[in-house]
């Protein structure tokens, strides 16, 4: 459509700007993220940004979580953590960042509700049903342990420890809870600012309630970087914030286009630093 790519012209240099800013925001948000689980190995704290980087870009480019088997790989390389021990951390992470965007997501359509613009039954289930799923690991997780000799329950023991372990520092769990809240208002501010750009007439409760939308992806990333299912969430987000299907789409190319740029520049710097060391 001819017309739908005419809109680009609207994009402003700063918006652009603004955009890269927020990214790279976002990686050093995860940067922070692992920075505190991982303290305990003493990273270079230069290593550790790269580290994610890197991490950043696989998640870009390859299905099925294989950048996360590439930073098991390396820290165990390095640092000889045990595989089970990554998994676990990178599975309480996911905990909690579902947890927030789950209890944020509910909020704001409670909120969208009340003030009369719109409500899906159908998103506002899924949301409930995952934030007290990820309320009742949260609970149990610290409560429960199997009294096994089997090798698969003993790997789940240490995934059960590792919580135990982070659960003992309050002050890291109310710590992770802010950085994942934080992360999902700058991927929100990231839309609401090409938004914008479009002359779209939107609010940022509904661009906020697209950004949790899109989160959903990460449980089905069999595509490199969930490609093709975050846009069809944004689309399938489209007729319930009353805007066309071809913007919400084109909004999406925009942002998976920067955010690959901003990636592209950091890999070979990242890639050849890690390396050297």
């Amino acid at each position: 459509n001819i017309w739908i790519f005419s809109q680009l012209k609207k994009i402003h240099l700063i918006s652009i700007m603004e955009i890269i800013f927020l990214i790279l925001l976002s990686l050093y948000i995860n940067w922070l993220t692992f920075l505190s689980l991982w303290r305990r190995f003493k990273l270079e704290i230069k290593e550790h940004f790269l580290l994610s980087n890197v991490a950043s870009f696989l998640n870009l480019v390859t299905p099925m979580r294989w950048w996360a088997a590439f930073r098991a790989w390396y820290m165990k390389k390095k640092y000889n953590l045990d595989y089970t021990y990554f998994w676990s951390s990178l599975f309480w992470t996911y905990v909690i960042v579902f947890f927030i965007a789950s209890l944020l997501a509910i909020l704001n359509l409670t909120y969208l509700y009340y003030n009369s613009w719109f409500f899906s039954p159908i998103v506002f289930f899924i949301f409930l049903s995952l934030l007290i799923s990820f309320w009742f690991i949260f609970i149990s997780g610290w409560k429960f342990k199997f009294k096994t000799t089997n090798k698969y329950l003993l790997k789940i023991n240490k995934i059960i420890t590792w919580w135990w372990i982070i659960c003992k520092d309050k002050r890291l769990i109310l710590y992770l809870c802010i950085l994942q809240t934080i992360n999902i208002f700058i991927w929100a501010s990231i839309l609401y600012i090409l938004f914008l750009d479009l002359w779209v007439n939107i609010n940022f409760f509904q661009v906020f309630y697209i950004s949790t939308i899109s989160i959903l992806s990460v449980f089905i990333n069999i595509t490199p970087g969930s490609i093709w299912i975050t846009e069809a969430l944004y689309v399938y987000s489209s007729n319930i914030v009353n805007v066309a299907p071809e913007i919400m789409l084109l909004i999406a190319l925009l942002k998976r286009a920067i955010e690959t740029i901003v990636l592209f520049a950091l890999w070979p710097i990242s890639k050849y630093y890690l390396i050297k060391k």
